[in-house]
């Protein structure tokens, strides 16, 4: 492309992160608080997706300050970190959606590094554990198969928002934050013990298993959303201890069982018949993905099984080597 192509491309995309995007979220965000607010978390969803299709425009990379700039003057940043403070205040019949929304705003944003130190600056992570959510984010009965839908809302905003989101700051700052991403994860030992016993192998006794019941008695089910935590807390752990090795005294300990999440992954991928049995779509997008054949030659029969067995692969790799 042309340079003076990249360059217009470039100007008009960051207008639409600033009229679009920032403003929008913004306006979006005050209207939730109106009482009777026509506000629709379906709008917020959408900025969110805009958002994200700019910043996957490659020339995007070079304007990085100037989007924290656009983000600084309409203080969105802060708006979202006091939505997701308010989210239990504003949930939707139980639904604290907003805390799910604002996290996964958040989270496109905290892919840029100079945004990642401006939320480390801003104090997110203190956000993030003494938030009236993380009280319920702490409650034994966070799942994916609760029964609660303020439970299950609450392991979405786990596992698809805190958990990328310190991955980015982690990924961006490196040791300086090391100490308090460490402490943010330990914040939460309910939800780190149980992501070791969502990825339970049959016949384990480890632990208690989560399960989904079924008329011939509870089973253990595999779903992506639960690989995709396993993931993100293997890459979290494994850099932690990495770093560790170099400064002992500041960084604690996660208390997370890789041994045992490893020897389960390998149980899965070994046994790809139960694993297709065992494997639960989430939601509609999952359910299209389990309809819709897999790519030819990956051994897998759809497209769910296909991504999850390469996030399963993943953990593998990443438990596997040596630090």
């Amino acid at each position: 492309m042309p340079k003076e192509s990249s360059v217009a491309l470039s100007q008009l995309v960051l207008n639409i992160l600033d009229r679009n995007v920032a403003q929008g979220f913004r306006s979006l965000v005050a209207l939730v608080h109106e009482p009777d607010s026509a506000a629709d978390s379906e709008d917020m969803a959408l900025i969110t997706a805009i958002l994200q299709a700019c910043l996957s425009i490659p020339s995007m990379d070079q304007c990085q300050t100037q989007i924290l700039n656009i983000m600084a003057s309409t203080d969105v940043l802060h708006v979202a970190v006091s939505l997701y403070s308010w989210a239990d205040k504003l949930a939707v019949k139980g639904d604290p959606v907003y805390g799910e929304l604002s996290l996964l705003f958040l989270l496109e944003l905290s892919g840029l590094p100079v945004v990642a130190e401006q939320l480390a600056c801003d104090g997110l992570l203190g956000h993030l554990t003494s938030a009236s959510l993380a009280g319920f984010l702490r409650r034994p009965n966070v799942s994916p198969f609760s029964d609660n839908i303020g439970a299950t809302r609450c392991y979405g905003i786990w596992a698809k928002g805190i958990l990328p989101i310190l991955l980015n700051m982690l990924s961006a700052l490196g040791a300086t934050i090391a100490p308090e991403v460490a402490v943010v994860l330990n914040q939460f030992p309910n939800l780190l013990r149980s992501s070791v016993e969502r990825l339970e192998a049959p016949g384990m006794s480890r632990t208690p298993a989560t399960t989904a019941s079924r008329g011939d008695g509870p089973l253990q089910y595999v779903t992506l959303l639960a690989v995709s935590e396993a993931h993100s807390l293997a890459l979290l752990t494994r850099v932690l201890a990495a770093l560790r090795a170099n400064n002992n005294r500041d960084i604690p300990e996660v208390a997370w069982d890789g041994g045992v999440v490893l020897e389960n992954v390998e149980f899965w991928l070994s046994s790809r018949k139960v694993l297709r049995e065992r494997l639960l779509p989430l939601g509609g997008r999952e359910s299209e993905w389990r309809a819709r054949k897999a790519t030819e030659g990956s051994g897998c029969e759809n497209k769910l099984e296909e991504k999850v067995v390469a996030q399963l692969e993943a953990v593998k790799t990443i438990l596997s080597e040596e630090l």
